[in-house]
């Protein structure tokens, strides 16, 4: 009984992997929490930098900070798998190995799951912060119902940052986990294969420091997360319908778009446009450019994507008066 007593209520996850620079500030973004009823379970995905051993300094100092070890890299999905297969807790807390969690964030989130029991998942609003830490910009959302959220989540959209997420435990175990073949989108798959499960909400919180590294979504990984997202998506619908699905057949067919010429894709054209407005906000007007051309390449027939093109001819000041402005509309 007294084992049982001593369990923590939050798992937080952390899939390492070369981030030696950023982990440390990670990690003490969970120790500052005014909730101390978590473990941390940090699992290094055979990083060839010292992430390693900077988590294993703070595991000698906390007990309830845990260092787990690869062999080889597997991928993030796997490593957090490895992680929910060793988490004690109630709940399982998100947080990536660059990003920084509010002191609140934990507390925040189990009242939410207090107030509502059949709450099975959640996230918040999240800030952009550069390298060293400083905000660059606050994204404000409102918030979802499960309704909404879910209408979210069927078209095409993930709600809410997954390094913002906390999901019953429970809910993790039941669905597998995540899909280790999925080398991205993997935070949207599982949210579409909890979601019927039980009930999800965004809150108005802030729960998330991100941090924006110039450069760190190029265009190859642009391109594939929107075709995961398209096979996570049409298994979903598949699975809701009662029809069947060639996962492994979608995924060779996916690989195959990968390697060889890309053609024509809507998808990876309107995920790419997103990025590149969220890089003005970043202040990366150079990143912008770039990402507004490569989505006139992936679909050159959106009058949208036209006028955004359009902004690399304007001041760098105006551009963003002007991008402020389409997210308003």
């Amino acid at each position: 009984m007294d084992s049982q007593l001593s369990l923590p209520r939050v798992s937080v996850i952390m899939a390492v992997y070369n981030c030696e620079e950023y982990v440390g500030e990670a990690i003490e973004s969970v120790q500052t929490q005014t909730c101390k009823d978590w473990e941390l379970i940090c699992v290094d995905d055979a990083s060839t930098d010292k992430s390693a051993s900077a988590v294993e300094r703070y595991a000698a100092c906390d007990s309830r900070v845990r260092l787990l070890r690869h062999a080889e890299n597997r991928g993030p999905a796997a490593a957090r798998n490895t992680a929910v297969a060793h988490a004690r807790g109630e709940f399982v807390a998100v947080l990536d190995s660059d990003d920084i969690a509010p002191t609140d964030r934990l507390d925040i989130s189990l009242r939410a799951f207090e107030e509502e029991p059949e709450l099975g998942l959640l996230g918040g609003q999240h800030a952009v912060t550069g390298r060293a830490g400083e905000v660059h910009e606050l994204v404000a959302r409102d918030p979802l119902d499960d309704r909404q959220f879910k209408t979210e989540l069927m078209n095409q959209r993930m709600p809410v940052p997954h390094s913002s997420c906390m999901i019953r435990r429970e809910l993790l175990v039941a669905i597998g986990g995540y899909d280790e073949r999925l080398p991205s989108s993997q935070d949207y798959d599982m949210a579409l294969r909890v979601s019927p499960l039980s009930r999800c909400a965004r809150l108005g919180e802030l729960l998330l420091h991100y941090r924006h590294r110039p450069g760190q979504i190029t265009e190859q990984n642009t391109f594939a997360q929107a075709l995961y997202c398209e096979f996570a998506l049409q298994r979903a619908r598949a699975r809701n319908e009662g029809r069947s699905f060639d996962e492994e057949a979608a995924l060779r067919r996916i690989e195959q778009r990968i390697c060889g010429r890309h053609g024509f894709s809507r998808p990876a054209s309107l995920r790419l446009r997103g990025l590149a407005l969220h890089a003005i906000h970043s202040g990366d007007h150079r990143h912008f450019r770039r990402l507004i051309g490569r989505s006139l390449a992936y679909w050159p027939f959106s009058l949208k994507t036209l006028i955004c093109a359009s902004m690399t001819l304007l001041p760098a000041s105006v551009r963003t008066k002007c991008a402020n402005l389409w997210n308003g509309l």
